[in-house]
């Protein structure tokens, strides 16, 4: 479900403000190969999944495995230029790739979410199921209506929480995901006060449709955010093929 990255830690972390700069999650250093074909990550100790075992460099090595194998086409095409990804020990992965590899490749990699060896080595990877998944991140699936509204919970003891990575982040108990048909009926939802936040993409409904009463009283706060990344096109296309437009 969206946001199902809560629930999980990564080796590294992206950095908001710095286009293509990471810092250590799961990892705490990095060695880069003479070739820049290896790197053996130091993982930190006291990393830990939910139900308190210890998260180890054979968990990043399996994960790793499993979605170039297994994974959805994003994960695995991010790792089609991997060809080793072993724990050296507990504490210790080694990746090891082609030469082929594009600098978003890495950090595709160092970026997805790591799940237990232990976990899904007693459940199937491609099953369909209402279990929650074993995680290590800041929270949790909780509350689960399918097709209608997901929770992720805090999880009290996180493992990562004092991580400089991690400093200022995840500071509401519960995040509550509601599902809707379309952003129209989504919309309406926000304006009686069914949800409490709400990203605009669409131009017009922006410069129109915020005339609700709620917005009048103060209740809700219209305001823009500079963005730190490239956005998506919004325009009107003419087709000049119809004489209307050929001028």
């Amino acid at each position: 479900p969206p946001r199902a990255e809560l629930c999980f830690d990564s080796l590294m972390a992206s950095a908001l403000d710095e286009p293509d700069a990471v810092y250590g999650l799961l990892a705490e250093s990095v060695t880069l190969s003479q070739d820049r074909n290896g790197f053996r990550f130091a993982l930190r100790p006291q990393a830990r999944f939910h139900d308190g075992s210890p998260l180890t460099a054979e968990d990043v090595a399996f994960a790793l495995k499993l979605y170039k194998d297994q994974g959805h086409p994003n994960l695995s095409k991010a790792l089609r230029h991997m060809t080793e990804a072993a724990a050296v020990d507990p504490v210790t992965l080694a990746l090891t790739f082609n030469g082929e590899q594009s600098a978003q490749n890495i950090l595709a990699v160092v970026g997805m979410p790591i799940v237990s060896k232990a976990f899904y080595s007693a459940n199937n990877f491609d099953a369909s199921t209402m279990a929650p998944p074993l995680g290590s991140g800041p929270y949790r699936i909780g509350r689960v209506a399918a097709g209608q509204t997901v929770e992720y919970d805090r999880v009290a003891d996180y493992w990562g929480r004092d991580l400089p990575v991690n400093r200022g982040l995840y500071n509401f108990d519960r995040i509550r995901i509601d599902f809707y048909l379309d952003r129209q009926a989504a919309f309406e939802a926000f304006k009686k006060g069914d949800t409490h936040f709400r990203e605009e993409f669409t131009a017009r409904v922006w410069a129109t449709g915020y005339d609700f009463p709620a917005l009048k009283d103060g209740k809700v706060v219209k305001r823009e955010f500079p963005g730190e990344k490239t956005p998506d096109m919004q325009g009107v296309a003419l087709n000049q093929r119809r004489p209307q437009f050929r001028d």
